[in-house]
């Protein structure tokens, strides 16, 4: 299926959506981002695009706000109950957070504490190897926002994923995202600013390497004497 093809799809779907009555949507929507750890960017999406079609009708953004901070307010339950369920709404929540921001920074601020009170949640002591890679990976997607919205609690996430780094028997697979953490923490949350050293270990370089002309070769002309009889 060509690409072009796929992002009809994508439109045909979310034009469907949008007849759909907004609480049975957000419901709907809550169900699978509980559930579904793949599904996490989907929400996002979908609020995003019916907010665009019509910015007059804030109800959807208004039931996945209750659902958002309803996950924020049961986060102990949840986690105890189902550590995955937990992650997943911790991703969701990152992901709506940035559409927030986008569309309304005045709702967003209610969205400031949940979110990193459940970050700090994911590096904790009792966090599972899997808790923090779901904390490097939102780390990595949304930093400069995190940043740039609470710098210093920021940079405490960063410090927990330093000392987790250092002292957790985790997989090379995991160190090796904690340390692309601290290295985009350290240029900014922007890779491509890094020596090319450091994009080089990660399997990237920012720019094309510089074709070298080779050196033109040295003709030597060797002159014929003439022999004088």
């Amino acid at each position: 299926m060509s690409e072009n093809r796929k992002q009809q799809l994508q439109v045909d779907a979310l034009g469907v959506l949008s007849g759909i009555p907004a609480e049975k949507l957000a419901d709907h929507l809550h169900q699978r981002w509980l559930s579904d750890e793949c599904f996490y960017r989907l929400p996002a999406m979908i609020l995003a695009h019916l907010y665009r079609v019509d910015e007059s009708d804030g109800t959807l953004m208004s039931c996945c706000l209750m659902h958002l901070l309803s996950d924020f307010r049961a986060r102990d339950s949840i986690r105890k109950t189902s550590p995955l369920m937990f992650r997943n709404s911790v991703k969701v929540l990152a992901e709506m957070f940035s559409v927030y921001r986008n569309f309304d920074a005045v709702v967003s601020e209610c969205l400031n504490v949940p979110l990193f009170v459940s970050l700090q949640m994911l590096a904790d002591k009792t966090a599972s190897e899997k808790d923090i890679q779901v904390l490097a990976e939102i780390l990595s997607s949304h930093g400069i926002l995190l940043s740039t919205v609470k710098p210093k609690l920021c940079d405490d996430l960063v410090i927990q994923v330093r000392n987790h780094l250092c002292d957790s028997n985790f997989t090379s697979t995991t160190r090796r995202l904690l340390l692309k953490i601290n290295d985009l923490w350290t240029y900014n949350w922007e890779l491509d600013s890094a020596p090319e050293c450091i994009l080089s270990f990660y399997g990237k370089t920012s720019k094309e390497p510089e074709e070298v002309e080779p050196k033109p070769q040295k003709r030597f002309q060797y002159m014929e004497q003439e022999s004088v009889v």
